[in-house]
């Protein structure tokens, strides 16, 4: 079933008129929240006012005020998160364990300290490379950057326009749901800013000698990774968000 037949049925399930053009903001909010409890996944604002017949830009503005009742209820157990030109219901972080016992959802692939490490350095300097990465880590990082990527928490932004053309990566939509955020821009700020290269390493031959010279501790981490019984007797959990 596409998306359009979905939100033709949630239409017909709230009653809506979809020849009505005048909306209160209360009928705005309640219809949102219906589509949004429904599809259990992002709606864009576009789709949001195609439904209602309204200005993408009214769904946006009556979501972000209906954002801070819900942000100011401490009696609900779910959040409303704006996620760029979307925005989607969620479970908050703090009844995540009793979801996914109701649920009956095992824990499972959490990140280990290397790659969660590798993430936090994309994420406050994207678009990144893997050489910038590995720069700032002082190690191979490429078991890291494929985890991430299979996780969806990353993805690619493009090429760096020098000999080689390195991937770009930076941090996706699952990654701004994972944590809470509405954009990159609201991570917290860090005590100690990550050092920026003084100029990108391009991919090129020889490059693999010069990163194998790297500090024990952090190869030993990054191994860690690799190694599935290392990781699970020595890497700390990172618990997802519902």
């Amino acid at each position: 079933m596409t998306e359009e037949n979905n939100m033709s049925g949630i239409s017909e399930c709230v009653g809506l008129d979809m020849d009505e053009k005048v909306l209160s903001p209360d009928e705005i909010k309640r219809i949102s929240e219906a589509a949004l409890f429904a599809a259990g996944y992002p709606l864009t604002f576009e789709k949001l006012g195609e439904v209602m017949g309204i200005p993408q830009e009214r769904v946006r503005e009556v979501i972000t005020e209906y954002k801070k009742e819900y942000d100011g209820d401490p009696m609900r157990g779910i959040q409303l998160l704006i996620l760029g030109n979307a925005c989607q219901l969620v479970t908050k972080e703090v009844y995540a364990d009793y979801v996914k016992a109701a649920l009956g959802v095992r824990d499972g692939g959490n990140l280990s300290k290397a790659s969660l490490e590798t993430l936090a350095i994309i994420a406050y300097n994207q678009p990144a490379t893997r050489s910038y990465v590995e720069q700032v880590r002082g190690v191979d990082s490429s078991y890291s950057i494929g985890v991430l990527l299979e996780h969806e928490l990353i993805e690619e932004k493009g090429r760096l326009d020098v000999p080689g053309r390195p991937r770009l990566f930076g941090t996706t939509e699952a990654f701004l749901r994972t944590f809470g955020l509405s954009a990159p821009e609201e991570l917290p700020p860090l005590e100690n800013n990550i050092p920026s290269p003084v100029e990108e390493i391009p991919m090129i031959d020889g490059l693999d000698e010069v990163l194998s010279e790297k500090p024990a501790e952090a190869a030993a981490d990054e191994a860690a990774s690799v190694n599935p019984m290392a990781q699970e007797a020595e890497n700390a959990p990172a618990g997802d968000k519902s």
